[in-house]
């Protein structure tokens, strides 16, 4: 069976566009989905209209996590059920400026294939090889991805 994916062009372009509102308060436009608003948290003198930039990044984490765990076990032909990643970071003071430290994923997914809870893990291994945005944090902030692999519907 051949991936559409991977049949298409090497490269692709994304474009996103951001634009002041008012205050602190952004609007971003990503392709053809309604606008996404962020906004400067209160304790650094923000509206909090929504959420700021770094939790997005770190939703973008979270997501390409999951989306990722589900394509390999696709390819790996594991049935998988819930899939959920949580993502924790801490911001930190960097001299007069703030960094990113500490961040933490744990992906939990529930293996529906009986006995192959191990192919999984082994398979899921694969995370960091393959999650781009994984990828491009852990270039400038160390990224612990740990992994929980069940039969049962993992909670939150």
């Amino acid at each position: 069976m051949k991936d559409k994916y991977l049949e298409r062009s090497k490269f692709f372009k994304l474009e996103v566009e951001a634009k002041l509102i008012n205050g602190t308060k952004t609007g971003i436009k990503i392709r053809n989905f309604p606008q996404i608003v962020t906004d400067t948290m209160p304790e650094f003198g923000g509206g909090d209209a929504g959420p700021c930039p770094v939790e997005l990044m770190l939703a973008s984490l979270a997501g390409c996590v999951v989306e990722t765990a589900i394509y390999i076990a696709k390819r790996a032909r594991i049935r998988i059920g819930d899939v959920r990643a949580e993502t924790r970071a801490l911001v930190a003071k960097d001299g007069e400026a703030y960094a990113l430290e500490n961040v933490e994923t744990t992906l939990k997914v529930q293996v529906l294939s009986p006995g192959n809870q191990e192919r999984a893990r082994e398979c899921l291994g694969l995370l960091e090889k393959y999650c781009i945005v994984t990828k491009i944090l852990a270039k400038s902030v160390p990224i612990a991805l740990s992994l929980i692999v069940t039969n049962e519907k993992p909670g939150v």
